[in-house]
């Protein structure tokens, strides 16, 4: 064995150790998130948790870099940076969000310097086609969107940390990259320990934000020559949060809702007002999301005639898991079904 792959042991130590210590360490200081109408939890618990897997994996992808065994560059960890930076100060002070979107958008500026658009719509022939004038608005859409959707699904115990675990299953399995999907499946294992139900600790906008910038990024590093098939893989990785995100949205804008304003009408936040708790929510969706993993490695990194498969699994593993969620409501009545 390389001597490189004491990295992803020492990101999951660090993890591991620094979210423990963090969750002392904020109680102590008083940076709780108080339960309100809009929460799942019911008791106050530290958040910010998050730096701790975050800066385990900067420093270890850094030190992978360095090593040479990644094609991240210093632009992508400057960028990556800006990042974290915002998060840690709006769980601490509470930024506005025209302050953290223009962070985040200068981030994104950067990571399009360093390596051009997506210049192919990531979707199976005959939709796959060159993006042409569209590819940097829809460049920009997608890394800010995951950012703010892996961001708005970070909502119940465990949830983000598992969804973190299985893109780095698919890094690893899928998008050929060991190294840096074991650094990523190793952090969140670690911060796992203590976000799992009954969470010690949350992660914050400093653990959620960075990941899902994190992970918007990595398609265009991580296979330079296949950005839109890379792309694809990495959208079924985190399928289950874009699709309740987006759905949620355009559900909200169908109602004529302000979709900026906060709310608890995510799938995930109506099985838990439901009355099912956030362990069960999350073996759900990890369930499924185990089924839609399976797929995608068969299909492998295409966008042929295997990937319509996969997508078309998606949309019906999305289906079965909106359904459950209306049954649940319906059988629990705790709230009027919602379509």
């Amino acid at each position: 064995m390389s001597v490189e792959w004491i990295i992803p042991f020492a990101v999951g130590i660090v993890s591991l150790l620094g979210t423990g210590w963090l969750a002392h360490f904020l109680r102590r200081r008083g940076m709780m998130d108080n339960p309100n109408e809009r929460s799942s939890h019911k008791i106050p618990t530290p958040r910010g948790g998050g730096l701790a897997p975050v800066c385990a994996l900067f420093l270890g992808l850094g030190a992978a870099s360095t090593a040479g065994t990644t094609n991240l560059t210093p632009m992508f960890f400057a960028a990556w940076a800006m990042v974290i930076a915002v998060g840690l100060i709006d769980d601490k002070l509470d930024l506005s969000a025209k302050i953290r979107m223009a962070v985040h958008v200068g981030a994104a500026v950067l990571v399009v310097i360093n390596c051009g658009p997506m210049n192919f719509i990531p979707l199976p022939a005959p939709i796959y086609r060159d993006f042409q004038w569209f590819a940097y608005p829809m460049t920009f859409l997608w890394l800010i969107g995951v950012l703010n959707l892996y961001n708005f699904l970070d909502g119940i115990d465990g949830f983000a940390g598992t969804q973190a675990l299985w893109v780095g299953l698919g890094v690893a399995l899928i998008l050929g990259q060991p190294m840096i999907g074991a650094c990523i499946a190793a952090a969140a294992l670690g911060f796992l320990v203590h976000n799992w139900h009954p969470a010690k600790i949350f992660m914050g906008d400093v653990g959620s934000a960075s990941l899902g910038f994190l992970f918007a990024c990595l398609p265009f590093y991580l296979r330079p020559t296949m950005v839109a098939e890379s792309i694809f893989v990495m959208a079924m990785l985190l399928w289950f949060f874009l699709a309740d995100g987006t759905f949620t949205i355009l559900r909200r804008l169908s109602k004529g809702e302000k979709i900026w304003q906060a709310h608890r009408s995510h799938l995930y936040q109506r099985l838990t007002i439901a009355g099912r708790s956030h362990g069960q929510v999350v073996l759900l969706v990890a369930m499924l999301q185990a089924a839609l993993f399976a797929v995608l490695v068969w299909s492998g990194l295409s966008l042929d005639t295997h990937a319509w498969l996969v997508a078309v699994t998606a949309l019906g593993l999305f289906g079965i898991y909106w359904a459950w969620v209306v049954r649940e409501e319906k059988s629990q009545d705790t709230v009027p079904a919602k379509a």
